[in-house]
C-alpha cells in the first residue's frame, strides 16, 4: 500500500513538472452527440502512433515533416477510475474485413500517449538530444456539455428558460401533452405521494427530451444526462423537471422538492465533471456538426446556433502563466472543427468553413487575444476520393451500402442563405483501411500542427 501510494505521488509530481514546462497536454475533444468525437480521437491517436514510421503521411505537421518524432508509445493513464479510451476496438472496427464505424461515446474515457521528440538544435541538444511530450486525450458524451450552463442558474432560471423553449413552434406540438399533464401536478401532490408524482413527471420529461432530440433533431436540451445518463440510468438524481408552478408558489412542497433535486444534480453531477475534468484541459477541440444539423433540417440548424451560443461562454480560455499550468490551466489553443468534409467537394468545403466561422464568430465568448484559434473542415477518416464525370462535373466516389458509387451533394445552402430544406447526404461506409500506415483522413496533420506545433 505504501509503495503504491509513493508511486502515485511520484507520477503526480512528474505530471506537474511536465505541465509546468509545457510538455504535458490535456486535450479535450468536445461537441454535441453525432459530431464524430470517437472517430476523430481514434484518427488522432492513429496518426500520432504512426508518426515516427510514416512521417510522410503528415506533411503539414512540422514535427513529423522534419522527421523529429523518434518514438510514440501508450502509457498508463494517471486516473485509474476512468475507463481507457477503446482505441484498439475502434481501430479494429474500421480495419475489419467488413469495416464498421466505431460506436459513439457513452461515458468518460481517457488515453495517454508519450512522444519522444528529437530537439531542433540549441544548447540543450548536446546534453539532452530528445525530450518527452505527454498527451492525455479525453472523450466524453456531448450531451454532458449541455449541463455546464446550469452552474450559473437557479431552478427558477432554468425552469423559466426551458418552459419558454418548449412553447416555441419547433417544440410545442410534441411538448403539449407533457405540458398539459404537468400543469395539474401541483393539485395531484396534495392527495398523492410526492416522490411518486415527481418520478412520473420526470419520466415523461425524459421521454419528451429524447423525442425532441431524435425525432425533431434539436440540439439544445437540458439536463443532458437525461439523454445519455450512463451510470446514472434510473438514479433518483435525474428525477426533476421544469415546472410552471414555481411562479405562483415558492413555498409549496413540490417547488421545494424540485429546487433541492436541481441543486443536488448541479452539486453531485455537473460540478464534479466541470471541476475534475472539463476545466483542467489546456487544449481544446470543439466539434461542430454543421452537416448533421443541415441534414436534419432548418429547425435543427437554427437550434445548433442556439446550443453554441449557450455552450461556448462556458469554455475557460486564457493565456496560462507558469503557475496556472500547474494548478488551474486555461485553454491556450482551441480548434473549432466541422467534420465529415469527405462528403463534399473542395468548393463545398469552403462554404461549410464560412458557415463555421460565422457560427463561432456570432457567439460572444471570453477569449483572450493571445489565445490561438483555428477553424477548419476535416474528415477524421476519409471515405471518399475526388473525381469528375465525363462532362467535367465534380463528384465524389465512395462506398454506400457496400456498393461503390459516384455522388454529389446537389443542395448545400450558400453562405448567408436560408436553409430551405434538409440537405441530402449519403450514409458512407468506412473506407478499406487495411493498407499499412495510418487511417486516411483530410487535414488531421493541420490539426496536429495547430495543437502541438508550438511545443518542441
Amino acid at each position: 500500500m505504501q509503495l503504491t501510494r509513493l508511486k502515485k505521488l511520484q507520477q503526480q509530481g512528474r505530471d506537474l513538472l511536465d505541465r509546468g514546462l509545457d510538455r504535458h497536454i490535456r486535450l479535450g475533444v468536445t461537441g454535441l452527440s453525432g459530431a464524430g468525437k470517437t472517430a476523430l480521437i481514434t484518427s488522432l491517436i492513429d496518426q500520432l502512433s504512426h508518426s515516427a514510421s510514416y512521417p510522410q503521411k503528415l506533411p503539414r505537421w512540422s514535427l513529423a515533416a522534419q522527421r523529429r518524432i523518434v518514438d510514440v508509445k501508450f502509457a498508463a493513464q494517471p486516473d485509474w477510475s476512468i475507463a481507457r479510451f477503446d482505441y484498439e476496438g475502434a481501430l479494429q472496427a474500421l480495419r475489419a474485413e467488413s469495416p464498421q464505424w466505431p460506436e459513439s461515446t457513452t461515458g468518460l474515457s481517457e488515453l495517454r500517449l508519450e512522444l519522444t521528440i528529437a530537439r531542433d538544435g540549441g544548447w540543450k541538444q548536446a546534453a539532452w538530444p530528445t525530450q518527452k511530450l505527454v498527451i492525455d486525450l479525453f472523450d466524453y458524451p456531448g450531451e454532458w456539455l449541455l449541463d455546464l450552463p446550469l452552474l450559473d442558474m437557479t431552478f427558477e432560471d432554468w425552469s423559466t428558460a426551458q418552459l419558454k423553449l418548449l412553447h416555441e413552434p419547433s417544440r410545442e406540438l410534441i411538448a403539449k401533452p407533457w405540458l398539459t399533464a404537468t400543469a395539474s401536478v401541483g393539485d395531484i401532490v396534495s392527495t398523492a405521494d410526492l416522490d411518486a408524482v415527481v418520478r412520473h413527471a420526470s419520466a415523461g420529461y425524459r421521454d419528451l427530451l429524447k423525442r425532441l432530440r431524435y425525432d425533431v433533431g434539436v440540439f439544445w436540451s437540458q439536463p443532458g444526462r437525461m439523454l445519455l445518463p450512463g451510470s446514472l440510468e434510473g438514479a433518483p438524481i435525474l428525477d426533476f423537471f421544469p415546472w410552471p408552478g414555481h411562479f405562483n408558489d415558492q413555498t409549496s412542497a413540490l417547488t421545494k422538492a424540485l429546487q433541492q433535486r436541481f441543486e443536488r444534480y448541479k452539486a453531485e453531477v455537473v460540478t464534479p465533471f466541470y471541476r475534475d475534468y472539463f476545466c483542467r484541459f489546456n487544449r481544446q477541440i470543439v466539434l461542430v456538426d454543421i452537416l448533421g444539423a443541415m441534414q436534419r433540417g432548418p429547425v435543427a440548424f437554427a437550434d445548433l446556433r442556439l446550443a453554441l451560443s449557450a455552450l461556448l461562454p462556458v469554455f475557460h480560455y486564457g493565456r496560462n502563466s507558469w503557475w496556472q499550468r500547474l494548478w488551474r490551466p486555461h485553454i491556450e489553443r482551441v480548434a473549432f472543427i466541422a467534420t465529415k468534409a469527405d462528403l463534399l467537394t473542395l468548393t463545398q468545403q469552403r462554404t461549410v468553413l464560412d458557415w463555421l466561422q460565422e457560427l463561432v464568430g456570432s457567439t460572444e465568448i471570453d477569449v483572450d487575444s493571445a489565445v490561438a484559434q483555428m477553424q477548419q473542415v476535416v474528415a477524421a477518416v476519409r471515405a471518399t476520393e475526388y473525381g469528375h464525370l465525363a462532362d467535367g462535373r465534380e463528384v465524389l466516389r465512395g462506398s454506400v451500402d457496400g456498393t461503390q458509387r459516384a455522388f454529389h451533394v446537389d443542395y448545400l445552402p450558400a453562405f448567408g442563405a436560408q436553409l430551405a430544406t434538409p440537405v441530402a447526404l449519403p450514409k458512407l461506409d468506412p473506407p478499406d483501411a487495411n493498407e499499412p500506415g495510418p487511417l486516411p483522413n483530410l487535414r488531421i496533420d493541420q490539426l496536429l500542427e495547430f495543437l502541438l506545433g508550438d511545443l518542441a
